[in-house]
């Protein structure tokens, strides 16, 4: 543990520094035959937890892509006119209402087969449905980039919003959407018509045109580029955001609108306290904590009862 505080001092990178002394532990259980943590010792990955928490005070500003940015945006552009735009809004308002990670909507790499537009492990239009029970809600399901072995595509839920949600719902965006490429691949546009061309079909849910003419799915670079210019558009600066601010920008949504912390880690399949990190204080947020405590009446336990003094323990909240 010590070599692996002296690699990080010497300025290795924390991920770099992790992998490293773990395959020099492997190689020399296996070389010595004894294991060289007991379990009684501080775990040798607690430590490099910690040492890039440390590291990550210095991380660079990242900023999240909230539903006031999407309200900006749609201020600023009007509503989505070519399929292109159907698009890029289709694909911001699911990443921010899903909690999605950029490589879960456009994977990095594109297969190479007769099928112009395949994208390995993105989802496609089949993974798409419609329900009505209990309430009208669209499922979406996706290959977590995450995942545990053997693990398959998981759900991620849409509401059906109704008021001033509508402008900005990725259920409408989405359903707009396929109800145009749907159009335009069998001329169909009734509802019936949706359902039957949406069934098991297999096409990337999300495509672009290449200038070859050909269909392609929208690969991770090509989100990081949508929420850059989406961001350029409203006057944030591009370099702030990334594919992942969609999912930094609905996790603060959840967290200012009151959402319980356990299902904010559940519906955005956090295994641990790290989406914690994603959730930015705001300012409507910070000053209603402070216009709350400035009229606080209670008294502390320390203060009423003798003899008595607060343990200094901590405890991880969910």
């Amino acid at each position: 543990m010590l070599f692996a505080v002296w690699l990080m001092m010497a300025g290795l990178n924390p991920k770099s520094c992790a992998t490293y002394v773990s395959n020099a532990k492997g190689a020399l259980e296996s070389q010595f035959r004894f294991k060289l943590t007991t379990d009684r010792a501080v775990e040798l990955p607690l430590l490099l937890r910690s040492m890039r928490k440390l590291e990550g005070q210095a991380r660079k500003k990242r900023l999240g892509w909230q539903a006031h940015h999407a309200r900006k945006l749609l201020a600023a552009r009007g509503p989505p006119k070519t399929f292109q735009e159907l698009t890029e809004v289709a694909v911001m308002d699911l990443m921010r209402e899903g909690l999605l990670r950029g490589a879960e909507v456009g994977p990095p790499h594109v297969l190479k087969d007769q099928h112009a537009w395949t994208l390995s492990n993105c989802p496609t239009v089949g993974d798409v449905s419609f329900a009505h029970e209990p309430r009208e809600h669209m499922v979406v399901m996706i290959w977590p980039c995450k995942k545990r072995s053997q693990q398959g595509k998981v759900p991620v839920l849409i509401n059906k919003p109704t008021g001033a949600a509508v402008d900005i719902s990725a259920y409408d965006a989405i359903h707009r959407l396929l109800a145009a490429r749907c159009a335009k691949a069998t001329g169909g546009e009734s509802d019936e018509a949706l359902r039957a061309w949406m069934e098991g079909n297999a096409a990337p849910l999300f495509v672009k045109q290449g200038a070859d003419g050909e269909w392609r799915g929208l690969t991770v670079d090509d989100i990081r580029g949508v929420v850059k210019s989406s961001a350029r558009e409203i006057g944030l600066e591009e370099s702030e955001l990334g594919a992942h601010s969609p999912r930094i920008g609905g996790a603060t949504d959840y967290f200012t609108a009151g959402v319980p912390a356990l299902a904010i880690q559940l519906a955005g399949r956090w295994d641990s306290d790290f989406w914690q990190i994603y959730c930015r204080l705001c300012v409507g947020q910070t000053l209603d904590y402070a216009a709350a405590a400035s009229l606080a009446e209670d008294i502390s336990l320390e203060e009423t009862c003798e003899n008595y003094s607060q343990p200094a323990s901590t405890f991880r909240t969910m």
